[in-house]
C-alpha cells in the first residue's frame, strides 16, 4: 500500500505538470551543494520552482496526465523546473547557469503542454526575451510611419525652400 506522503506528492506533481506553462527536466549530476543552492536562488528570483523529485513518483503522476510521453526523460538524477508565467525565461536561466557550471544538461520537457527535446530547449533558451520581441514588433510597425513622416517633412521643407527661392527672385 502506498504511503500517504507519496500519494500527496503524486497529486501535487499532477497539478504542477498540468498547470505549468513550461517544465524543463535537467540532469544535475556533478553539481556541488553551493552550485545547487545558487542555482535554486536564481530560479526563485525568476519566479520559478526547481525541485528534485523521485523518478517513480514523477512517472506515476505523468501517467494520469496527457504528458506521459516525457516519462522517458526520468532516468538517473533528474530535477524539474516549473514555470507558471513566461515559458522562455526558465530555459534561459537553466542554460546560462549550466554553461557557467559546465556540468548538468537539459534533458527535455514540456512547453505549453507539448513535449520538447534537449535541442528544442536549447533553441528556446536562445530566443530573445518577451520585452525584446515586443520592442522589435513595435519598431517594425512604427518604421513605415516614421519613414512617411520623414518623407512628409522633407516634402514640406522642399516646398518652403522653393517658395522662398521664388520670393527672392521676384524681389
Amino acid at each position: 500500500m502506498a504511503k500517504q506522503k507519496s500519494i500527496e506528492t503524486v497529486e501535487l506533481l499532477k497539478e504542477k505538470f498540468t498547470s505549468a506553462k513550461a517544465v524543463y527536466l535537467s540532469d544535475f549530476k556533478g553539481m556541488t551543494v553551493e552550485q545547487m543552492t545558487e542555482f535554486r536562488k536564481k530560479m526563485r528570483e525568476a519566479g520559478m520552482e526547481y525541485r528534485v523529485i523521485k523518478n517513480t513518483l514523477a512517472k506515476i503522476a505523468l501517467k494520469e496526465t496527457d504528458n506521459e510521453d516525457i516519462s522517458e526523460y526520468f532516468q538517473g538524477p533528474v530535477a524539474v523546473a516549473f514555470s507558471y508565467a513566461d515559458p522562455v525565461i526558465p530555459a534561459k536561466v537553466i542554460k546560462e547557469s549550466f554553461d557557467d557550471i559546465g556540468l548538468p544538461i537539459i534533458k527535455g520537457g514540456l512547453l505549453e503542454g507539448k513535449k520538447i527535446d534537449a535541442q528544442q530547449a536549447e533553441n528556446i533558451a536562445k530566443l530573445p526575451s518577451k520585452e525584446v520581441l515586443l520592442g522589435q514588433v513595435v519598431g517594425t510597425m512604427s518604421a513605415p510611419l516614421t519613414g512617411f513622416m520623414g518623407m512628409g517633412k522633407n516634402l514640406i521643407s522642399s516646398f518652403i525652400r522653393a517658395v522662398s527661392a521664388i520670393q527672392e527672385q521676384k524681389q
